[in-house]
């Protein structure tokens, strides 16, 4: 399926992260994407071995920020809610660690 075939295609309840992808593919351009991408892969990176390790939420708050440093381009972007729900989400997930909105805050801004 094509890009401009995944903004059109109807959405089911199942959906809701394809419809936030779409929003973020509307605001960025390519080379922008392609940012996003290879952010997502290295916290993917991080995640795993936060989970592996046992890593307590201060150590992960400084795993991922440390990761940001790559990446200040994110930091003066409408992308900022998007990867604060990411973190959220794969921290709850993959280690079971709450982040709470502080210590997203604390995540940009070590």
């Amino acid at each position: 399926m094509a890009l401009n075939d995944l903004r059109k295609a109807p959405l089911n309840d199942g959906d809701k992260d394809i419809s936030k992808s779409a929003d973020v593919f509307d605001k960025f351009n390519d080379d922008s994407f392609t940012l996003v991408h290879e952010l997502l892969e290295d916290l993917k990176i991080v995640f795993l071995n936060a989970a592996k390790t046992k890593m307590v939420k201060e150590e992960l708050i400084q795993a991922i920020s440390s990761r940001l440093k790559a990446y200040p381009f994110f930091g003066e972007t409408d992308l900022i809610e998007d990867l604060n729900t990411h973190f959220a989400l794969e921290s709850k997930e993959k280690c079971n660690i709450e982040l709470l909105s502080e210590d997203l805050k604390r995540i940009w801004n070590p």
